[in-house]
């Protein structure tokens, strides 16, 4: 019999939190939640986070979840605090990092689900919603379980102020242990008579590896069939780039990486939405734990629906059994690919000379998070990533402003690994707010904003693409350092590569928040 207490909705809500391993909360104190953070300012085993917009929470929650694979939690007031985080939420759902986002029904000034809106379909899992504070308990818990099996999304829990105030008999519940889901016996079967089939596999690795913690299974079992392995951006890191099976980022407009991928005879594709439909000569195999993904027959040959980790360690289990490892016979073929790709003649300065001395100062296991901005975008292709984990992108959502916010949640969860953001100057000013909350929380995290006073990218495309007609996207900037320094934060500017490495290097021993401006001018782009 599950013990029954007296408590107060908010209680029940931050108790079942606790209970179900939930660490961190990021909110800002509003009507509508007082009992919720009442509650938490009891809970010893919760750390609350006050942001300066509800669009970091979001942001935030995300950053946490890609760096620890632990979910947080997110506390937002009804109509527009809860407005504010669907940037994040967007962002979020997109790249499959869940969180637990709570706020009230009113969101229109009416009950919206009584009007019949559920605009929130979009942006997160599941959603749900209770009378009485007794009800919490389930709820959460159910919310748990939707982000703990089958693709990891946000859920949102609707509790509105009278349930969080009202006294009730409440049972808590303890977290269930889930299991993760394998494919069946008959595909596997047919993912490995494929791939013994095969001479020329190719792994193609995306943001599932990480959300699936199978970087060291995928590495495993591309040794085992001597399959080089590309990655999409969100992959970068699912294998070593220092791993001589490791190609890097699959930027098929490099015309002989595009070339060399068109004659591989069989595609694992593991995590990634990229469409692979079958061409004479080629069959794709697909990994994925979502099966809208893995039932697009048009994108792959075979759909395995199943956990990533699992699948891939089935898959090399089953193929020991039927055939020895392959010799290492294209080492030197994709060397010798790799050095004419990143070879200087084929980059652009200054990009490349201020990515070397990125690379060259952030640790191996360190977490660039890449902004949507020049060097942001050159980081795709150009920046090496050592660690899984190491390196996250806003994905199909190209969200401007997300970088700073991400990076603040993944610093969170991983205070022992260094975290560095790569923003522009109009990205950053989105967020830039955070440099409160970095300071305030002692978020450690080095951001540098390279500044060409512009939303560079749709600069360049009203000059190319539509004769120079220029139209909002000249920026009146502030004085970067100057506004770093008013929040407490360490600030310094940087012209070029070696300074920007001096900096880099100092701000990561120093440990404290720390921006650093890198003036650019107009960049030359290759992709």
């Amino acid at each position: 019999m599950v013990p029954v207490t007296r408590m107060t909705g908010g209680q029940a809500l931050v108790r079942s939190m606790s209970r179900e391993g939930v660490r961190t909360v990021f909110g800002i104190p509003g009507a509508g939640q007082y009992e919720i953070v009442d509650a938490l300012w009891s809970a010893d085993d919760i750390r609350y986070v006050s942001v300066r917009n509800e669009q970091a929470t979001t942001y935030m929650a995300d950053g946490y979840f890609r760096a620890s694979h632990e979910i947080a939690g997110v506390v937002v007031v009804q109509g527009p605090g809860f407005f504010n985080t669907t940037a994040g939420l967007a962002t979020a759902y997109d790249v499959s990092s869940p969180m637990l986002v709570v706020t009230g029904t009113n969101l229109y000034g009416h009950d919206a689900q009584e009007a019949g809106v559920d605009w929130t379909t979009p942006l997160t899992k599941w959603t749900g919603r209770v009378e009485r504070p007794r009800q919490i308990p389930e709820l959460v818990h159910e919310a748990m379980r939707q982000m703990r099996t089958g693709r990891p999304r946000p859920v949102l829990i609707q509790v509105d102020q009278p349930v969080l105030a009202a006294e009730d008999d409440v049972a808590l519940l303890g977290p269930d242990e889930y299991h993760p889901e394998a494919p069946g016996a008959d595909d596997i079967g047919r993912a490995v008579w494929t791939l013994e089939e095969s001479t020329a596999p190719v792994i193609w690795a995306g943001g599932g590896v990480h959300a699936s913690s199978a970087s060291e299974s995928l590495t495993k079992l591309a040794e085992y069939i001597q399959a080089p392995v590309v990655t999409s951006a969100n992959g970068k890191g699912a294998i070593s780039d220092r791993h001589p099976l490791s190609m890097g980022f699959a930027e098929t407009r490099y015309e002989p990486l595009g070339r060399w991928l068109a004659k591989r005879d069989v595609v694992l594709a593991v995590g990634t939405r990229t469409p692979f439909p079958e061409t004479e000569g080629r069959r794709a195999i697909r990994i994925d734990i979502d099966p809208v993904e893995t039932t697009r027959s048009q994108h792959h040959t075979l759909g395995l629906t199943g956990d990533a980790k699992v699948t891939l360690e089935t898959l090399l289990e089953t193929l020991s059994r039927k055939m020895p490892p392959r010799p290492k016979t294209e080492h030197k073929l994709i060397a010798e690919l790799l050095k004419n790709r990143f070879a200087a003649h084929n980059q652009v300065e200054p990009q490349r000379s201020l990515m070397d001395a990125i690379r060259s100062t952030v640790p191996d296991d360190g977490i660039v998070v890449q902004g949507m901005n020049q060097m942001g975008y050159y980081s795709r292709n150009y920046l090496p990533v050592y660690s899984s984990r190491g390196y996250m992108t806003s994905s199909h959502h190209s969200t401007l402003g997300h970088a700073f916010p991400v990076g603040l949640g993944a610093k969170l969860a991983a205070s022992d690994r260094a975290v560095v953001v790569l923003s522009g100057d109009g990205g950053f000013q989105y967020n830039s707010q955070e440099l409160a909350t970095a300071v305030q929380y002692g978020i450690n995290v080095v951001s540098i904003v390279f500044n060409d006073n512009a939303y560079g990218n749709v600069l360049r495309a009203q000059i190319e693409e539509f004769g120079g007609h220029v139209l909002g996207t000249r920026l009146h900037n502030p004085d970067f350092v100057a506004l770093a320094r008013s929040y407490g934060a360490t600030a310094i500017k940087a012209d070029g590569p070696e300074e920007l490495g001096s900096a880099l290097s100092k701000a990561l021993e120093r440990g404290s928040p720390t921006l650093i401006e890198v003036p650019v001018g107009d960049m030359e782009r290759v992709y």
